[in-house]
């Protein structure tokens, strides 16, 4: 009878045990379910007003199949959280924007490069010339190929590319209600790889740089077309933001 009585305990204490443990794995994932949508929302800093991802030029309507890719990762991030949105050209005027693509082909990135990224340089070869024609943000060096930020340099190799993530907030717009996110690449697979990054690694992003503004570069391994994560966040937001810190 001894016996059963302590069996008895015993059932009731491993019993007990597991359900405190059940209990606190759901209030972990509840945790998690909540801080993951902070965070993202954190990050993208829409405080849920619609936005517009510009995804295509509205004077060619041409969108390559690699933009909707990093397109659709956008969305499934944003349907995460509820985030209204609709497709715009890349001449829309909506407040809130995600950017998806580089200066080179949208006239709206251009117009944020010239305003806010001056010092962001695009180096090529001069036979390039007659491809890219004039443009700001490109240099014509022979036996060069790479990026130029002020006074960091990123060459661009047969095994190394680079991507990059940018975010505008309400204050580099003098307080307008507006916040913009621009993802690009060197070439297609690097924005599909920045848009990766930004709806898988918020978490990182958030702790970074909670809601202020940012730009920096992530590391692509070429051969196999994905994100060098050793190197983590390349940060060159105090260096492009200098005269406008948050």
């Amino acid at each position: 009878m001894k016996f059963i009585t302590i069996f008895n305990n015993n059932i009731t204490l491993i019993s007990l045990f597991i359900n405190i443990l059940f209990i606190i794995k759901c209030i972990q994932n509840i945790f998690n379910f909540i801080f993951k949508e902070y965070c993202i929302k954190k990050v993208l800093d829409y405080n849920n007003n619609l936005v517009n991802i510009c995804c295509y030029d509205k004077s060619t309507n041409y969108i390559s199949i690699p933009d909707i890719e990093a397109t659709n990762n956008i969305i499934n991030l944003f349907n995460e959280i509820n985030q209204k949105f609709q497709l715009a050209g890349t001449d829309s005027d909506e407040n809130n924007e995600m950017c998806i693509g580089g200066f080179l082909v949208s006239n709206k990135i251009n117009s944020y490069f010239v305003r806010y990224f001056n010092d962001f340089k695009f180096i090529t070869t001069p036979e390039m010339k007659a491809t890219y024609g004039n443009n700001p943000f490109i240099e014509y060096i022979p036996d060069k190929y790479g990026y130029r930020i002020k006074d960091r340099e990123f060459p661009l190799t047969a095994e190394i590319d680079y991507a990059f993530l940018i975010k505008l907030t309400r204050n580099d717009f003098s307080g307008a209600d507006k916040t913009v996110h621009i993802i690009h690449g060197t070439n297609e697979v690097g924005t599909i790889r920045a848009s990766e990054f930004l709806t898988t690694h918020y978490k990182q992003i958030y702790k970074k740089y909670k809601g202020k503004h940012y730009f920096f570069a992530i590391e692509i391994i070429r051969h196999d077309s994905s994100i060098n994560y050793s190197k983590g966040i390349i940060d060159l937001t105090d260096i492009v933001f200098k005269e406008n810190p948050q």
